[in-house]
């Protein structure tokens, strides 16, 4: 291929790049459902009644009978989950989006994320992520071998 018609195919792949970031500046406000954290609702909580918001936060409890867990939103914001149907323990991190009602103390969940399920969750998923780089260093050093004087790589024979 010609050196012209490969800056000409860089430069209509920037130029498709450049137009994508354009458009999600455009509509990615329209994505999010309210830029609302816990700290700015805290501050007035009356204010975001009926509003739709995502919020993340640490269960507290959960009464499974009833679809309900209390949760706490970035340390400030104590809130009732209503209608929260995913399986999770105490201590546990939750997305929850939906509508805020009594003053910003209760939310109607329409889509729940359990992020950890317990607090173990956290370190199954760094010991996973562990062996999994430990095995891919392996199978990399089996074919290939460290060349400490060139300071590069060489692959192995045999």
């Amino acid at each position: 291929m010609r050196t012209h018609y490969r800056i000409a195919l860089v430069g209509v792949f920037l130029v498709l790049t450049f137009g994508l970031c354009i458009h999600w500046g455009a509509t990615d406000n329209r994505t999010w459902p309210s830029s609302a954290d816990a700290e700015t609702i805290a501050e007035n909580p009356a204010a975001y009644d009926g509003e739709r918001v995502l919020l993340f936060g640490t269960v507290q409890s959960v009464d499974a009978d009833a679809n309900r867990a209390t949760m706490v939103s970035g340390g400030v914001l104590e809130l009732e989950v209503r209608d929260f149907e995913k399986n999770v323990e105490p201590g546990g991190i939750v997305q929850v989006y939906g509508e805020l009602d009594q003053k910003s103390s209760v939310q109607y969940a329409e889509n729940t994320v359990v992020v950890n399920n317990s607090a173990g969750a956290e370190q199954y998923k760094l010991a996973v992520s562990a062996i999994a780089v430990l095995l891919a260093a392996g199978l990399f050093l089996w074919y290939w071998r460290i060349d400490w004087w060139n300071l590069s790589f060489e692959v192995r024979h045999g």
